[in-house]
């Protein structure tokens, strides 16, 4: 088999189709977190009132950007591994986005040792991730009814 017609073969293949919606709202949800933590950093080094993003409407976006990106990660994870998990993918991605929460712990453990962030969105993203491999095969059913009690169980524990 020659160079040519492997390249032919591999551009034959058709390209697995982009959900725009999705891409969307990521693109959404990366605004908004800059555009909190841009306040949220405003806060740390003293330009706002203290405490201001820890509460009233805030905190309240604060939460529904984290909502939306774990959201995202599970649809994203259903999208991707649903029909059948490929191994080497997903850990090339949980390989990424741990990477990336262990650099944000290593580097802000340096900046600020008193405040270092050592459990994030990062860090539950990869968390979530593996969790969420336990899901892909459950009915929706038991699905929903085990997100509705993780959601609401620090209400009533």
């Amino acid at each position: 088999m020659s160079i040519d017609t492997l390249t032919v073969s591999v551009q034959d293949q058709p390209k697995p189709k982009r959900i725009i919606a999705i891409d969307v709202a990521r693109g959404v949800a990366l605004l908004a977190m800059a555009s909190y933590h841009f306040t949220w950093d405003l806060e740390f080094f003293g330009y706002t009132d203290p405490g201001l993003t820890a509460f009233g409407w805030w905190k309240f976006y604060a939460r529904c950007i984290a909502s939306t990106f774990l959201f995202l990660v599970g649809v994203s994870l259903f999208l991707a591994q649903g029909k059948q998990i490929r191994w080497n993918g997903f850990w090339k991605r949980f390989a990424m986005v741990a990477g990336a929460a262990l650099a944000i712990s290593a580097a802000t453990r340096l900046a600020t040792p008193d405040s270092f962030i050592f459990f994030g969105i990062l860090h539950e993203i990869a968390l979530a991730s593996l969790l969420g491999l336990a899901f892909l095969r459950l009915p929706a059913l038991l699905t929903l009814v085990v997100a509705a009690f993780v959601i609401t169980a620090p209400l009533y524990l």
